[in-house]
């Protein structure tokens, strides 16, 4: 299954709006 709409790549599995890690 392709990337379900995120912003980065295919192999990572996290949500598609990850949280801020740049606070």
């Amino acid at each position: 299954m392709p990337e379900k709409g995120g912003s980065g790549g295919a192999e990572i599995e996290e949500p598609p709006h990850f949280p801020p890690l740049n606070l």
